[in-house]
Parts: C-alpha cells; structure tokens; sequence
C-alpha cells in the first residue's frame, strides 16, 4: 500500500498506539531534548559531563517529567478519537438519512422491520426473564413445584388443573411433597362508605404461606376453619394495598371492610412483594375447599414443596412413578 492511499485512510479504522509504543515515543523525545541541550552546553565550553550534570539538574526528574507528559499525550489521544469516530458516526447517520428520504418506501419497510424486531426481542426477553431467569419471590422457590392433573382421552399433552377432591387426595397420599397448597384468583368488590371498586383478590388454602415459605407481616395465616365451607368471612390484606388504601395503619387486624354485600373481618397484612407467580394481589381471601366434595374438575392450580432428605432435596423417582400415581387421582 502507498503512503498517499495509507495517508487517506480513514482514521476511524486506525489502531490506537499501544501503551509500549507510547512511553517509547515520549522517551525519544525527551532523549532528544536532552541531547540537543547537552550538545549546545558543550558548543558552549562545557565538558560532556559537566554538560550531563548541568541539565539533570535543570531538567529535574525525568521519570516525573515523562509520566505527566504520557498522561497528557493519553488524554489528547482519547479526545482526538472520540472526535473522529462522532464525525464519522455524523457522516454515516446523514448518509442513512438522505436515503431514507429518498427511498420513503423502503424506508417504511426498515422502520416496519426494526420495530417488529425490536418488540419480539423484548418480548421474549420479558417471558424468559419472568419464567427461566428470575426466579420465584418465595423463601421456598427452589423447591416449589407447580402439579397439573392429567385430562383423561386427551393423550400426553392434555392436562388440567386440580380438583376439590384431586387436591386433598394429593395432599394425603403424595409422598415425596411436603406439603401442598391450592389457590384460584380473581377479583372481589371491596365496598366503603364513598365508593365500590374492584379488587384483585386471590384464594387460597390455609397453608398457601407454609408451602411458599412466608409469613404474615402482621396479624395471622388462614387456618383449616377458614376453609371450611360457609365459614365467617376473613382476609388478608396485601402489603401494597394496605399501605395505599389503608395508609399503613397499625392497627388494622381486627377492623372489617365490606366484601360485596358480607362483612369480613381483616385478620392479617401480607409481608411485601408475596403475590401469585402471575397476578398481582391486593386482597387475600381463604378458599372455600369441602373434603366431600365430588371428583369434578374446577381448575384449581396446585403447588407443592419437595421434602427434604438429608439436607436435600428428595427426587420424584426416589419415591415413585409420578405417572402412576397421577393416574391414581379420581376425576370426574
């Protein structure tokens, strides 16, 4: 390559001067300034080392002298860089520009493909950071697990969630689970003096908070009563709805707030951030379960803890058949 083409280079695409290369460049230098004035000290009368000696003592120390001068270089460096790649960057957005205007229907079509791209990139970002990246906000998340009853005539892949009657079969049989819960959610009408409204609500049985590993901020859990059908209505208020719509009082286990047309005594706050893996709570309610109730499916979703086996988390095959046993669960 000549030196013309190599001079026309742009010099966005130059390698910056290597740290070795530099403090050889100043190094030079200095030699090169220090020899000329010995030289002109001598041209003067002066022995060379008389000379050497008379201007280290003016110079002073060159090590000192040399750092400050690679700093300065550095900087000067750096600025003159950031320089050249911004004005390229300017010259290549100004090109990308002018096409665009001229060519408005391609530049539909790159606008079009960039915001598609963009928004499935950050929506599979969004799905795989919720379901394989964070993991749950429970103590217990890394031995929680999520149980889905088997559908019947609907091969491999067909399933379903719990019923009454799967969920308490499951909870008396399981053998490798230490326990289970089950919840539902949706919304309830929270009633007051000056207005109604609607309010995320989520059902669960009384020991949702031991399977996930939590405990009540203030107040207590829901107990088996609680769950009993047409037991008196209790419950749990969440932390964010606590603080926004109760402002944080103190004592607010044991007040009432009207559900729908039924008064229900608040016998709880929620520690904060404990929602559903999904949903976004504000009121928790116990979940009405009967133990006799018949094998009909009501889409119940059920989690479960793994047992602990000597300080480990026990395996499903050290137990059983998971097929068999789901096999086993009565359906309607």
């Amino acid at each position: 390559m000549s030196d013309d083409a190599r001079g026309r280079r742009p010099k966005l695409f130059r390698l910056p001067s290597s740290r070795r290369r530099l403090r050889g460049d100043i190094e030079r230098e200095l030699r090169f300034h220090i020899e000329g004035r010995i030289e002109e000290l001598i041209a003067q009368g002066y022995t060379r080392p008389q000379a050497e000696r008379e201007v280290n003592e003016r110079f002073g120390d060159i090590s000192t002298v040399r750092d400050e001068c690679e700093e300065i270089d550095t900087m000067t460096h750096r600025r003159r860089e950031f320089s050249e790649w911004r004005s390229a960057v300017a010259r290549d957005l100004a090109y990308a520009l002018r096409g665009l205007v001229h060519r408005p229907g391609f530049a539909l079509v790159v606008v079009l493909t960039l915001g598609l791209g963009i928004g499935a990139t950050t929506a599979i970002y969004a799905l795989l950071d919720a379901v394989v990246l964070r993991p749950l906000p429970y103590p217990n998340a890394s031995r929680l697990v999520f149980i889905n009853h088997p559908a019947p005539g609907m091969g491999s892949g067909g399933n379903w969630s719990m019923s009454q009657a799967g969920y308490f079969f499951f909870r008396k049989n399981s053998k490798p689970l230490a326990n289970i819960a089950v919840y539902n959610r949706g919304e309830v009408t929270l009633v007051t003096a000056d207005r109604a409204e609607r309010t995320r609500a989520a059902a669960v049985s009384d020991n949702f908070l031991d399977v996930v590993g939590a405990r009540p901020l203030m107040g207590r859990v829901f107990t088996a009563s609680d769950n009993a059908p047409n037991a008196a209505s209790v419950v749990i208020l969440g932390y964010d709805f606590w603080r926004q719509r109760f402002n944080e009082d103190p004592q607010i286990v044991g007040k009432t707030v009207n559900i729908g047309s039924s008064s229900s005594e608040i016998v709880g706050v929620m520690p904060p951030k404990l929602h559903l893996p999904d949903y976004h709570v504000q009121i928790w309610v116990p979940l009405q379960l009967d133990p006799d109730a018949p094998a009909v499916t009501i889409e119940l979703p059920v989690m479960g803890t793994f047992e602990i086996v000597d300080g480990k988390i026990a395996a499903w095959r050290d137990y059983f058949d998971l097929n068999q046993f789901m096999s086993q669960l009565p359906t309607g």
